[in-house]
């Protein structure tokens, strides 16, 4: 397995959390990596069971992350806007070291 760490990431969705039928517990969400100012690489990531439960708890649209976890894979997309194929690779969350909450505007 690769790790992969993904600092001051954005959320920008978190989903539902759905138990799996194996009875596991299984949230996911994304976050915009902007490490290159030109370009913006999109995550989807897995968080499970007790990270599942921490990420509900806790991560809201728009707050900062750092994180780490693993590749799992690479889906592939038609983009919406460009009807382009793209793709997104999904993370498994294996820790979550800092979470900065978004600024409510004055």
């Amino acid at each position: 397995m690769n790790t992969i760490k993904i600092e001051k990431a954005t959320v920008g969705r978190v989903e539902e959390a759905f138990p799996t039928k194996g009875g596991k517990l299984l949230v996911k969400f994304s976050v915009a990596d902007n490490a290159k100012k030109d370009q913006t690489r999109w995550f989807t990531v897995e968080a499970w069971n007790e990270l599942a439960e921490q990420i509900l708890g806790s991560v809201a649209v728009g707050d900062k992350v750092d994180l780490e976890g693993y590749l799992d894979r690479v889906e592939s997309y038609t983009s919406k806007k460009t009807n382009k194929p793209e793709a997104k690779m999904v993370v498994v969350l294996t820790a979550i070291h800092s979470i900065e909450k978004k600024r409510a505007a004055a």
